[in-house]
């Protein structure tokens, strides 16, 4: 990582969670991916970086969206989904991944791709110290089609990208996610695109 992300990543602040204790099982989240950060957990309790009884540290991807949901007129709409890098979770993450048709990681989770989350409810798993625990289960899915058009740009091709439809929006985006976007990230994305 260059010194100029590291500056980047340290200026940035946080957006809100996608989800919350009040969402309800069935609730969806979707936009194109802004940012995607590799963390380690925090501990809760202690505030402190978490790590399993071998030592090892429980990481994190962090994937930011941008949505349409709006709280008050200081939102920017970005909301992030925390997906621990280990259990069921990540398994559900790997799926999608494989569904998309990507055969690793770093080919969706990148910006621009649409990224969809659905909150199943809470499921009992068995296993762990105490033989069973509740846990919150999520659907993972990547739509492909904007990123699709950004690497168009870098295998240089000629041909201008053409709107999903006469009212200007890309292909990948729905009016109303493409309205919600910042003006700075339809610019990169139309120029990805041309």
């Amino acid at each position: 990582m260059s010194i100029l992300n590291d500056i980047d990543k340290a200026l940035s602040t946080g957006s809100k969670s996608a989800f919350t204790a009040e969402s309800a099982a069935g609730e969806k989240v979707r936009g194109p991916i802004v940012a995607v950060d590799y963390r380690q957990v925090t501990d809760f309790t202690t505030q402190q970086p978490a790590t399993f009884p071998s030592g090892d540290p429980k990481m994190q991807f962090i994937i930011s969206i941008q949505t349409d949901q709006r709280q008050d007129s200081e939102d920017d709409g970005v909301r992030s989904i925390y997906i621990p890098c280990w259990g069921k979770r990540k398994l559900a993450l790997t799926e999608a991944i494989r569904e998309s048709g990507a055969t690793k990681g770093s080919e969706v989770m990148v910006p621009g791709v649409i990224f969809e989350v659905e909150y199943l409810g809470e499921q009992r798993v068995q296993g762990g110290p105490s033989g069973s625990y509740t846990m919150k289960a999520y659907r993972y899915a990547f739509t492909r089609e904007a990123a699709q058009a950004a690497d168009a740009l870098t295998t240089a091709q000629s041909a201008p990208a053409q709107p999903s439809d006469p009212s200007g929006v890309p292909a990948g985006f729905d009016a109303a996610t493409w309205a919600g976007l910042p003006d700075a990230t339809k610019t990169a994305i139309l120029a990805a695109q041309s």
